[in-house]
């Protein structure tokens, strides 16, 4: 089902800003507040007119009373109202300022008739921009495609007769190409579109490139997407106001489809969330992206915040690497992605590449799976993976690279309350006398006792080395004296030294 703060975050800044995240709850019916009726359980209130802070509170009671999934307010919304809403568990949203009340009543009820099938909802509205593309052909008499605001092409007219390279070229790769893009960015073009309200025209360039006409698309202020037509005629005013009522339509429309597709891949997500959890319970329920064998990775947290804005520095990351919709999902404070074992965008092999210096952290791999029902094991190899990376200061791995560094860590964690007083005492030493006793006695057992490999190790001379395990003889006085008290020592030396 179409969760409140779902709907809210699907349709965008443009439309209208989540304010606060309260207790997930399907939405119902979109509810106008003042109606002679009161809002339902799962209601998204639209609160038109609600100006007054007072009665902005009373409205977000109304809704914790009767289990509202959303609130949305004109703005502006006072601090006080959001900690209201925070502590009544109430999802709140704010209207873009620029954005009509109708025009949000009309994306909302759409979503919420299409929810229930978010893949027909996008399919549906995607149609519905190919009409709308042959309607400002048919007006232009000319080539007409629709792109998103990352130049992706969502729909074009079947005009053919005016189409140059770069329009097929643009069409048949569904976005507009890297040589095509550079030099409208060179030109200053798509700065312009960044700012530009109003159509305005650009000039042919070398050959392939004919002249375009381009319609800014916004919605809220926001720019959501263009309109670019093979275009030779002049832009007097009533052919723009004739645009200007198309390309309103259009915006509203392009909104709407970017916002299905949003509520598909969250409901994707949500599916895999359910798989990478364990929560999966039906075995013949459809997961993503098992088509063919994957492997779960999890990646470096970047801060304290809340992971979802790691999260989003990651799919930025990514998406500027060339993977276009990468499949991330945060569970538990935690983030990972889930990739093939294929070459490129998407595929562990460039992962691994680019996870290098100029990546924003390390990455760590599980095995290979090729059902759901081995998704949460992956799921935890793909942890302890990561955190044996970090430990052996590597920038990606796989479980099958530091298998016996994860053995170690958990046996170590396994061990960490098993009291040893000798031992205890090296590791004192270190703090009070400023040795390095416990260290050099963990490199020791970790080279197998070889002194001249740990003494390469802590780059000191090999007689330093022994020097220091005479003095830990002193103290152990022979209690390592077989190799499993070896093992033993070094798996406690490990958990306390963590």
């Amino acid at each position: 089902m179409l969760q409140g703060v779902d709907l809210c975050e699907a349709l965008g800044a443009g439309v209208v800003t989540t304010l606060v995240e309260g207790d997930p709850r399907a939405v119902s019916a979109v509810h106008l507040w003042g109606d002679h009726r009161p809002p339902g359980a799962g209601s998204l209130i639209a609160a038109i007119g609600a100006t007054d802070e007072r009665m902005q509170m009373q409205i977000i009671d109304a809704a914790a009373t009767t289990g509202a999934a959303a609130v949305v307010l004109p703005q502006p919304v006072h601090a006080d109202v959001c900690a209201h809403s925070a502590a009544r568990g109430v999802t709140l949203a704010a209207l873009n300022p620029q954005m009509e009340w109708s025009h949000f009543i009309w994306f909302a009820r759409g979503l919420l008739l299409e929810g229930q099938s978010a893949v027909a909802g996008a399919a549906s509205a995607q149609q519905g921009l190919f009409a709308l593309a042959e309607v400002v052909a048919t007006i232009l008499n000319s080539s007409v495609t629709i792109e998103d605001a990352r130049s992706r092409v969502i729909a074009y007219s079947a005009t053919t007769q005016t189409a140059d390279i770069a329009r097929t070229s643009t069409i048949m790769g569904r976005a507009v190409p890297t040589d095509v893009l550079k030099r409208l960015r060179a030109s200053g073009v798509l700065k312009r579109l960044a700012r530009e309200s109003r159509p305005f025209l650009v000039p042919a360039g070398e050959p392939g490139f004919a002249q375009r006409l381009v319609i800014p698309l916004r919605v809220g202020g926001q720019l959501v997407g263009s309109i670019w037509a093979i275009f030779d005629g002049d832009l007097d005013t009533d052919l723009e106001a004739r645009l200007s009522a198309a390309s309103t339509a259009v915006a509203l429309h392009l909104v709407r489809f970017c916002a299905e597709l949003d509520l598909t891949g969250r409901y994707s997500i949500g599916q895999l969330r359910a798989a990478l959890t364990g929560a999966v319970t039906d075995a013949g329920q459809d997961v993503p992206l098992l088509s063919e064998p994957v492997r779960v990775v999890a990646l470096q947290r970047l801060s304290r915040a809340d992971a979802r804005e790691d999260l989003t520095l990651w799919r930025t990351f990514l998406r500027k690497k060339s993977w276009e919709d990468p499949v991330l999902v945060d569970i538990d404070d935690d983030i990972y992605a889930v990739v093939g074992q294929r070459a490129g965008p998407g595929g562990w092999p460039w992962l691994c590449d680019i996870a290098g210096s100029a990546s924003p952290g390390a990455v760590g791999a599980s095995r290979l799976s090729s059902n759901h029902a081995g998704l949460p094991a992956a799921r935890v190899e793909a942890t302890e993976t990561l955190a044996a990376a970090l430990q052996l200061d590597l920038r990606s791995a796989t479980h099958e690279q530091v298998w016996d560094t994860v053995v170690l860590r958990r046996a170590a964690n396994a061990v960490r309350s098993v009291a040893h007083i000798e031992l205890q005492l090296v590791c004192d030493s270190d703090r009070t006398e400023g040795t390095e006793l416990a260290s050099t006695l963990r490199t020791w057992l970790e080279n197998g006792g070889d002194v001249n490999a740990a003494a390469a190790t802590l780059n000191v001379h090999p007689n330093t080395v022994r020097l220091r395990m005479k003095k830990v003889d002193r103290i152990l006085q022979g209690s390592l004296d077989t190799p499993a008290r070896r093992i033993a020592a070094l798996l406690l030396l490990r958990s306390w030294q963590r």
